[in-house]
Parts: C-alpha cells; structure tokens; sequence
C-alpha cells in the first residue's frame, strides 16, 4: 500500500489566517511572524450539529445558517481560541482531498483489522489474547 501525499487545499483566506484542508485534517496557518505557523483545527458542519441533538454547539446553528455558513473550524489562531465559518463553497473546495483521503483510510483500517481479527478470536480457541495467561 502506497503512502498517502496529501495536497494542501486552501479553503478560505483571510489577512491572518489560512484555513487549509490537507488529507483529512484542517489547518489554520497563521500568517502572523510572532506565533506559530500552524495549528490543526477541528471542522464542525452544521449537518452533524443538527443530526446529534446533544451537539454542544447546538446554540450556535441558527446563527451559522443566519451567515450563511455550512460548517466551522475550531481551533487557534494567534494563540486565540477562534471559530471561523466555513461557507458550503468554502467547504466544498476540500472534498476532493477528503475523499481521497477517507479511501486511503478505508483500506488500511481493513488492513489493520484482518491482523487483529487473528489477535482477537481467531487463536487459542476463539477466546482472544489474553496477556495474563
């Protein structure tokens, strides 16, 4: 299996930040020279907000949907916990590369799960691993 090449993919750009999606994760690149360059985000779409209906962020979907927003990144910018949103244009520009890399992970967690299968059940008598024996 051939490593996964990410290709960095800018989905909104602002005078102090770049967000950037890269595999399937998110970056906020500061373009500030006094802190660090990057931190990873965490992107919250306003579907899966509205699908958990125990969601944290519940309180903010009127106010998404009010700017137009399909989704926020969370995360740190200038050493500030910030929220910045996302439009469904904005979001859209990274689906390529989620997909990409979303396939790239379907196939090594199989991996991954046909060597566990044989640690969890499959020796000593289907009773799985057990370190303490």
């Amino acid at each position: 299996m051939a490593d996964f090449v990410p290709a960095a993919t800018n989905l909104r750009s602002h005078e102090l930040f770049d967000v950037v999606q890269t595999g399937g994760h998110v970056q906020i690149i500061s373009k500030s020279a006094r802190v660090e360059a990057s931190a990873y985000a965490t992107v919250i779409t306003v579907a899966e907000i509205e699908a958990n209906p125990k969601h944290f962020a519940r309180p903010l979907v009127s106010g998404l949907k009010a700017a137009g927003y399909a989704a926020y990144v969370q995360g740190k910018v200038d050493g500030k916990y910030t929220q910045i949103g996302l439009t469904a244009a904005d979001y859209a520009k990274g689906t390529d590369e989620r997909a990409r890399y979303a396939a790239w992970v379907s196939e090594t967690a199989a991996t991954n799960a046909a060597g566990r299968a044989f640690f969890d059940g499959m020796n000593e008598g289907g009773d799985g691993y057990n370190p303490y024996r």
